[in-house]
């Protein structure tokens, strides 16, 4: 496919980062793959691309089972916060086959149809405790009032974490998801810590819905 602008991407960019859909539109209509010379980065623009990619054994989800850093020439982690790294070692968004292969059937025995079965009645149960209160509102934030702690207290079931603990839950999501924004201020990145997240933590009780 011919390209005749020069295309380039900046993540960065306040105004992607408030709405990046317009830019990521223009992206996929001009070209399924493009090169940006900025960043020294080939991008796949269009879903059935990506999707073909990830999929690919060369290419996968992290380079890191093929190259080193030098080799592609990223930069290396950060070694201020090793043991943050240390952690994400094992999600499974960073593994490849065959360390992603083992750990998923571990977490795919959480997801038989007996054990999704023996969730619909609490869920139920749950999802009527949540809309009750916001039937006789005559306001509400539907995503932070409902679809919110509705989906957290359901990971917390499967996880076993008491129902009591559901907002330090999400707390320590967003710290961890904070790594993986640009320019990770030095306070964010060790709030994201294992031992920061640890500290933040109380007396645990036990409540089941």
């Amino acid at each position: 496919m011919e390209v005749r602008e020069i295309l380039r991407l900046d993540p960065a960019e306040p105004e992607f980062l408030a709405d990046p859909y317009p830019m990521l539109g223009r992206l996929r209509e001009s070209a399924r793959v493009f090169y940006d010379p900025d960043r020294q980065r080939w991008f796949v623009t269009r879903h059935e691309d990506v999707r073909s990619c990830l999929r690919d054994k060369r290419l996968g989800r992290n380079f890191r089972h093929v190259m080193s850093p030098e080799q592609i020439g990223v930069p290396q982690l950060d070694p201020r916060w090793q043991a943050f790294w240390d952690t994400e070692r094992w999600s499974l968004l960073w593994l490849e086959p065959p360390d992603h292969t083992r750990l998923r059937k571990l977490v795919a025995a959480a997801f038989t149809p007996r054990s999704v079965e023996a969730l619909r009645e609490p869920a139920r149960e749950l999802a009527r405790e949540l809309l009750e209160p916001l039937a006789e509102a005559r306001r509400t934030e539907l995503l932070y009032d409902y679809a919110q702690p509705y989906s957290i207290a359901v990971i917390c079931r499967m996880l076993g974490v008491p129902l009591d603990r559901q907002r330090d839950l999400l707390d320590w999501s967003h710290r961890m998801v904070k790594m993986y924004e640009f320019d990770v201020q030095p306070e964010a990145a060790t709030a994201a810590g294992p031992r920061a997240c640890a500290r933040s933590t109380g007396g645990l009780t036990s409540r089941r819905f």
